[in-house]
């Protein structure tokens, strides 16, 4: 695509000049630039530019200045560096260290890295990683106090390996400190829910073994090389996350020693208090469980295995560092992609925006808002026992996968209201919309077994306690509609309601007393904007929203107009059967 592409004079922007553009997402979008100074001194950046369109919402700019001042803060090797904050035309910039390479979700691609990636290779990836981020979450203050500073949102999209062999964490454009001031009133929860812990989906408090949970996700994937958590709800990757069992990879993957799986299985551990304490302390876990094999792979052997295995990707990243060098560059209506770029998303798209009716430059379909978030303080470095995970039966369970950033145009027109029990079952069907070598990889059955590399492996197995939770208490929901609905084969999980009109009561009755209860709402094939009692919640996917006990009126508006009525039941103190919307 860049060799047919005509190269033109780079566009200019304050004191840089706008090379390519890489990447464009929710909130904000990304060029390669060169910052030119006296005597011919020339250094190639990002710019991380908000959308203009954003540009007046206070809270959004807010977020987006939180991000700078944090990551400008942080100094490390592991770590992004930022170099600037600015502003030209009413338009807040992020300017920090370009890099080459590859997203570490490259190596969980059979697409993209034919050969399973090897105990050595994930290890050396995921030990630096953990030290950005410990190194992240011990920032202090002037006085020496700690910032307790929690990422909140990593991902294998966020950890990127350099050309160099070094891992670099991402984008803390959700990252929260125990004074953040960024509120939000919607009752979404911020971040890529398919490596959200538990304790953050419920909102409540975070610390750093949240962060923990997520690293422990990407190891897990990269392995597996298919999603752990999921699905293709934002509803049922809840609950895969809360309930679901969750496969040993050493049964995935007997060729990981079974010490590297069992430190894989403490970091997900749903109860924080059974993970381990710190980054470090995870980090520290895998080196070691390597050990027998050579220990992890250094940074010139990731290096040199990033120089083999994305060739094609390397290359493009060269022609287009050669041309910023030269002064050329692209037409920046054009969207060079991420096979030359940082290849993050810059918000995180949740899956129903994903396979749903979502487009580019579609900012509302695109931005989830925040939540404001305690941080607990920093744990005692005791490190608890391992705890027993649960595990999937071998070629079990779910296998759904999607190729993230696509966007696929599903039904529309009348739909009807699903409203969900919670319950304890796997439930789910299958993706037929994935690529082909993604979905052979799905499945255990079919995995292709690692090849020699030049990162030696070791043949081993461990098996691994089950344990099922108990399902979460139910109640009642009722449904009234605006248009004509229609029958949804939804998950297992999921019954269909028809809209029916109900007749009020000629007396209001006494709202019952209690505690606040919670829903969640969510929305299919595409978003919707809700209301509650008229009140404005935001964009589905809404997650354990707080409601106070008794009936409340719900009103949704999909992006083509289409709307739907429905009403609640909350009882005091219960969580609601969560509410679905299907258009």
């Amino acid at each position: 695509m860049m060799g047919a592409a005509p190269s033109v004079a780079p566009t200019r922007y304050g004191k840089y000049a706008l090379v390519a553009k890489l990447a464009m997402g929710g909130m904000a979008e990304i060029f390669l630039a060169r910052l030119e100074g006296a005597a011919g001194f020339a250094k190639l950046v990002c710019i991380k530019r908000m959308l203009p369109s954003l540009a007046r919402d206070p809270q959004l700019v807010q977020m987006f200045m939180s991000e700078a001042k944090i990551a400008a803060q942080i100094s490390h090797h592991n770590v992004c560096q930022v170099f600037e904050l600015g502003e030209l035309d009413g338009r807040y910039y992020i300017a920090m260290e370009y890099l080459e390479g590859v997203p570490l979700g490259c190596f969980r691609r059979p697409d993209l890295y034919p050969a399973p990636p090897d105990a050595r290779l994930v290890a050396g990836l995921g030990a630096q990683a953990c030290e950005g981020l410990h190194h992240a979450h011990n920032l202090k203050r002037p006085d020496g106090s700690s910032m307790e500073v929690v990422h909140r949102d990593v991902s294998a999209n966020n950890l990127f390996a350099t050309v160099d062999g070094v891992v670099k964490v991402l984008d803390f454009g959700i990252a929260k400190i125990q004074d953040a001031s960024v509120r939000t009133s919607t009752g979404s929860v911020k971040g890529t829910y398919a490596y959200m812990a538990p304790e953050q989906l419920r909102g409540e408090r975070v610390d750093r073994r949240t962060d923990v949970f997520a690293m422990g996700t990407v190891l897990w994937e990269t392995f597996a090389r298919r999603h752990l958590f999921k699905r293709e709800t934002e509803y049922l990757t809840f609950q895969a996350i809360t309930t679901d069992p969750i496969p040993d990879v050493c049964e995935l993957r007997p060729d990981v020693p079974p010490e590297l799986g069992a430190a894989i299985a403490k970091a997900l551990s749903r109860d924080r208090e059974q993970r381990w304490p710190t980054a470090r302390a995870l980090g520290e876990a895998i080196s070691k469980s390597v050990g027998v094999l050579g220990g992890p792979a250094t940074p010139s052997e990731i290096a040199d295995e990033i120089a083999r295995g994305f060739v094609g990707r390397l290359k493009e990243q060269r022609v287009l560092v050669q041309m910023a060098h030269e002064g050329r560059g692209f037409d920046l209506e054009m969207d060079v992609g991420p096979g030359v770029g940082h290849g993050t998303e810059l918000v995180t798209t949740p899956v129903s925006m994903i396979t749903g009716q979502s487009k580019r430059g579609d900012t509302r379909a695109q931005v989830t808002t925040v939540d404001p978030v305690v941080v607990a303080p920093a744990v005692a470095p005791a490190m608890p026992t391992a705890s027993a995970m649960p595990v999937a039966p071998r070629g079990g369970g779910r296998r759904w996968l999607a190729v993230a950033g696509i966007g696929v145009v599903v039904g529309a027109g009348a739909g009807a209201v699903a409203i969900w029990g919670v319950g304890s079952g796997s439930g789910g069907a299958d993706s037929g919309q994935v690529a082909a070598a993604e979905q052979a990889a799905a499945s255990p059955a079919t995995m292709p077994m690692p090849v020699p590399s030049p990162l030696p492996t070791k043949t081993t197995t461990t098996p691994v306690a089950t344990t099922s939770p108990s399902p979460s208490p139910s109640m009642s929901t009722t449904t009234t509609t605006t248009t004509t609905p229609t029958t949804s084969t939804s998950a297992a999980t999921a019954s269909t309601v028809k809209a029916k009109p109900r007749p009020r009561s000629a007396e209001p009755k006494e709202a019952p007393k209690g505690p606040d209860g919670f829903i969640t709402i969510d929305s299919a094939p595409v978003y919707a904007s809700i209301s509650i009692d008229g009140r404005s919640y935001g964009d589905t996917p809404l997650i354990h929203v707080e409601l106070a006990p008794g009936r409340h009126a719900v009103h949704a508006v999909s992006p083509s107009g289409s709307t739907h009525n429905l009403a609640i039941t909350i009882e005091p103190g219960k969580v609601a059967p969560a509410a679905r919307i299907e258009w």
